[in-house]
């Protein structure tokens, strides 16, 4: 019975690290939720790395000054946010590891270091979707919708040529790279 409970526990917990780490699935590139590359081409380590700062990219959404002070603004007021989101989730999945291999292994701390996971994840989740929603707020929506076919481009052998996922867990989404962190 022990030994079905730990294969049990194994199948359904060691996705859930393995996702929260970069792993398969996540279309990150280095490390966790927003923590390797994330969601939406917001960080300097995916393809399009700090966008908004880069010339070629205001000129082909036409972006305004007041556009990019705005979106440069946004990252600067959210990115310790997300460092320190990032940072109790990293640290949480450690303590969950350590606890996977512990012997024998403490089934009612793991579940509960599970939900804290959990939570931890979604608050990450939550505040980098904020920032999303604040970013497509100083957009025009033409400008979004360019955003996105640049976003799309750059995912398909563009200049850079990363792979990309285009869900909130991305290459440049909460588990990413954090914004702004050149």
């Amino acid at each position: 019975m022990r030994r079905a409970w730990m294969v049990v526990v194994m199948v359904l917990i060691l996705p859930a690290v393995a996702v929260a780490r970069g792993g398969p699935g996540m279309g990150m590139k280095g490390g966790g939720p927003g923590v390797q590359g994330g969601g939406f081409g917001m960080g300097p380590g995916g393809p399009m790395g700090a966008w908004w700062n880069d010339s070629e990219v205001q000129k082909k959404l036409a972006l305004t000054d007041d556009q990019v002070k705005k979106l440069q603004d946004q990252v600067k007021e959210r990115r310790g946010k997300l460092v320190d989101l990032k940072g109790e989730l990293q640290k949480r999945e450690m303590e969950l590891q350590d606890l996977m291999e512990a012997d024998p292994p403490d089934v009612a701390k793991i579940q509960a270091l599970t939900d804290q996971i959990i939570a931890s994840r979604g608050r990450l989740q939550k505040e980098f979707m904020g920032m999303m929603l604040q970013v497509r707020v100083i957009l025009a929506k033409a400008q979004w919708q360019q955003l996105r076919e640049l976003r799309h481009h750059e995912g398909r052998g563009g200049d850079r040529g990363h792979d990309r996922s285009d869900g909130p867990g991305g290459p440049d989404g909460p588990d990413g790279p954090m914004p702004g962190a050149e």
